[in-house]
Parts: C-alpha cells; sequence; structure tokens
C-alpha cells in the first residue's frame, strides 16, 4: 500500500547563501590547490545573500514586489525599502560602501570583458626578481581575497541587520 508524504518548508535563500558564504571562507585557509576561487564563491553568495534578502524582505513590504522587482538594481531595492520603513541609508558611510565594492565585484564577474594588464611600479633590486614574477592581476583578482571576503561577510550582515531592525519596528 503506498504511503502518502506531504513536507513543507520556509526556505530562505539569503540564509543559506550567507551559510555558503561563512563555509567558503573557512575552508579557503585550508589553503588546498584552488583556494582563491573558494574566496571568489564566497564573495559572490555574500552578493547574492544580500540581494536575496532585499527579495525576501520586499515581498514582506510591498505585495506586488515580484510584478517589479527584477526590473530593479540592488541600490534601488535597498532605496525603496529603506523609504518603505523611514530607514536612512548613507551611501558614503559603513556598511553601505563595503556592499557597494561587493556588487562592483559581482557585476564585473556577471558581464566578463577581456582586456589588457599594464603594470608599472617601481621596486628596489633587492626585491625585483621576487615582484618580477607576480601575476599581473584584474580588479576582480585583486578583490578575491581572505580580508575582502571577512569584510563582505560582517558588512553585509550588517546592512541586512539595519534594514531587519528597522522594517520589525515599522
Amino acid at each position: 500500500m503506498p504511503i502518502k508524504v506531504s513536507k513543507k518548508r520556509d526556505y530562505r535563500p539569503h540564509s543559506e547563501a550567507m551559510h555558503g558564504a561563512r563555509v567558503l571562507l573557512k575552508l579557503s585557509t585550508e589553503k588546498r590547490d584552488g583556494f582563491f576561487y573558494e574566496w571568489m564563491g564566497s564573495l559572490l553568495l555574500c552578493a547574492f545573500a544580500y540581494e536575496g534578502y532585499l527579495n525576501f524582505l520586499g515581498r514582506r513590504l510591498f505585495p506586488s514586489w515580484e510584478d517589479f522587482e527584477r526590473q530593479m538594481s540592488w541600490q534601488s531595492k535597498t532605496k525603496l525599502i529603506a523609504d518603505r520603513i523611514s530607514l536612512a541609508v548613507d551611501e558614503g558611510k559603513e556598511p553601505f560602501q563595503t556592499v557597494k565594492m561587493l556588487f562592483k565585484f559581482r557585476d564585473r564577474l556577471a558581464h566578463p570583458k577581456p582586456k589588457e594588464l599594464i603594470e608599472e611600479y617601481e621596486t628596489t633590486p633587492e626585491e625585483l626578481e621576487s615582484n618580477f614574477y607576480k601575476p599581473t592581476k584584474s580588479e576582480e583578482e585583486e578583490f578575491c581575497c581572505e580580508a575582502n571576503a571577512k569584510l563582505c561577510i560582517q558588512r553585509t550582515n550588517e546592512m541586512m541587520n539595519l534594514l531587519f531592525d528597522q522594517a520589525w519596528k515599522a
């Protein structure tokens, strides 16, 4: 005799993405081959978590959110939600500044463009060889580091908490 099973789960993709960002950051400390991509993945999941949180909050604040949210940037979503909950967001201060850097990184990876990288620098004769063999990196590659992954997780959480705290006061 067949058994009928029914399951229900409140799926919160922003929480899953932020957890993934933390897991990848932790894994990167093991410095296995390719750990650079764990930083990259952590940063990308952090951006996905923030945008996912905006969609989570937007659906609760605007009944028609899904009708228009795809046409909006993360910044427009942040401003719209902040206006709705009477939160003054200063784009020139933290945590917004770091979130803005994170999305600049995400956008560059989402819309990659080849380019010729040119690097000029001064060095000492003693450091010439070690500097010479360091690869010239793009802005995106330079951004992928442990410090930025940690900072982005921290600042993104701060931004989400600001929105959360104010939304539940309203």
